[in-house]
């Protein structure tokens, strides 16, 4: 039965990043489209991703009796909400896309979170697939950067970086997976200090396609890079390809959370997090490869592949440049 009042659903995004803002609004979707009159959305934007700066907005929203739940996007975002509403009495939160949220502390476990939080996730990817994928079909890449997280619960990313790195090894190409942190100045020194020696870089974590995607995309226009996003979203910031799955799918597994918590009334830390199947599928786009010179004959080879998704879309610089 229906609860007799609406639930105000918070949604913490951040401003201007090309994967929360697609995100939020395939989550706008999902409530408007939903039960008439229930769920009301307020969206929190975000102008940083540095933890201070979330936990601070984060304390403010719940103190204000604004929302009833929070939905939380990825896990610098997640981690740090969910430290300040257990702090303030276990407030409600459903995170996304975390799908290490065991190893980094946000759940107990997948079958049983804890607290007063769940979540939806993809499962595991399957990096050695990814790895294949860069060694195939981009024939002009012949050294990659690969930049990862260095905070000590990031075991996941490290993991797949190594395992990416040293695939690319055996298959004839120089990689460089570097640890750096999340600061936004680390991440594009790095980017800046490898843009001549490298001819790609790849993005596994979704956190540096939130800090700087813009960016690095004009970096690699700039320099002729081949650059491969970690979510669909990136595609929409400039880069060449992207390895990612379906995230509306994340959005409605979100929202039929959101029911079983509010109409059902079932608490949301015994709710087991949702593991959507590695549907991820490769997109390249047309326009950025042709942009940066990628050969012809390459670049039939990668449209003509069953496994890839086609798409052409002109993205125009950003206002910041470098």
């Amino acid at each position: 039965m229906i609860r007799s009042k609406e639930c105000r659903v918070g949604i913490l995004t951040v401003q201007g990043r090309p994967y929360h803002m697609l995100m939020t609004n395939y989550l706008i979707d999902q409530i408007n489209n939903g039960v008439q009159g229930v769920y009301k959305h307020k969206l929190y934007r975000l102008n940083s991703m540095e933890d201070e700066h979330i936990q601070m907005r984060a304390r403010s929203i719940i103190q204000s009796g604004e929302v009833d739940l929070l939905i939380t996007i990825g896990a610098r975002c997640s981690i740090s909400t969910k430290k300040v509403a257990d702090e303030m009495g276990d407030f409600p939160q459903i995170f996304i896309g975390v799908s290490d949220s065991v190893e980094q502390g946000l759940i107990d476990c997948f079958e049983k979170p804890g607290s007063n939080i769940t979540g939806v996730v993809f499962e595991e990817a399957s990096v050695l697939e990814l790895a294949r994928y860069v060694a195939y079909y981009y024939p002009t890449v012949k050294r990659i950067l690969i930049p990862y997280s260095s905070t000590p619960k990031s075991k996941v990313i490290m993991r797949h970086a190594g395992e990416i790195a040293q695939y690319l090894s055996s298959a004839g190409m120089e990689a460089f997976s570097v640890s750096i942190g999340y600061d936004y100045g680390e991440l594009m020194g790095t980017i800046k200090e490898y843009g001549d020696k490298v001819d790609g870089i790849l993005l596994l974590d979704g956190c540096y396609s939130s800090i700087a995607q813009d960016e690095i995309s004009y970096l690699c226009w700039e320099k002729l890079l081949v650059l491969i996003g970690s979510n669909i979203a990136s595609i929409d910031a400039g880069a060449s390809g992207a390895y990612s799955g379906d995230i509306n799918q994340l959005a409605v597994e979100t929202y039929k959370k959101l029911r079983m918590f509010w109409e059902k009334n079932i608490p949301l830390g015994i709710m087991p997090i949702k593991v959507l199947k590695d549907n991820r599928q490769f997109t390249v786009n047309v326009d950025a490869l042709r942009k940066i010179g990628f050969p012809d004959e390459a670049l039939l080879k990668l449209c003509s592949s069953p496994k890839v998704k086609v798409v052409r879309k002109w993205v125009h610089p950003p206002k910041k440049l470098l």
